[in-house]
């Protein structure tokens, strides 16, 4: 984790007004900034620490800045996930110009990494619609197999992590 723009301003580590410029830029510039944060910080740590490598979501494109700005020779595998293309596409909303740049970055970012990995070829052929590339390896998300279909509270002998954010758009 990293400080937003909110928490540095409150640190009084970033200006009010260049938070607030960066703001009014839409949000694939917001996303931009964050991405910037995290790739410092991934930069430091990995200074600290050396990475053998680095996995990063190409879903708002956060790891753009360091694909832009290599940390020495540090290779970095995308992700994929359903990126915001394949979101707006199945949901037949017509794009904002925020959104379009926004998945430019996404596609961007897919473009430039050394690796791409998905859980399914589902989510590597939605992409390719929107972004022609050629090789991904696909590394299936862990699952448990359906005894049957009454919904049972998980064992405690088959403990599972997740990091991240439920949203309902990612279904």
């Amino acid at each position: 984790q990293v400080p937003d723009l909110a928490q540095r301003i409150q640190n009084n580590s970033l200006p009010g007004p260049l938070a607030a410029a960066v703001h009014a830029g839409g949000e694939a510039i917001y996303r931009l900034a964050l991405g910037s944060l995290l790739c410092a910080k991934a930069r430091e740590l990995h200074l600290q620490k050396t990475f053998d490598l680095l996995e990063a979501p190409e879903y708002e494109a956060l790891a753009l800045p360091r694909l832009l700005s290599p940390i020495q020779i540090l290779p970095i595998i995308i992700q994929l996930h359903s990126g915001s293309s394949i979101v707006r596409r199945a949901s037949n909303l017509a794009p904002t110009p925020d959104q379009l740049l926004l998945e430019a970055m996404e596609l961007a970012s897919v473009l430039a990494a050394d690796s791409i990995c998905a859980p399914s070829t589902k989510v590597v052929l939605d992409t390719q619609e929107d972004c022609p590339f050629e090789n991904a390896t696909i590394c299936p998300l862990p699952f448990y197999p359906v005894v049957d279909t009454t919904p049972s509270p998980p064992s405690p002998t088959a403990p599972i992590l997740f990091i991240g954010r439920l949203e309902a758009i990612k279904g």
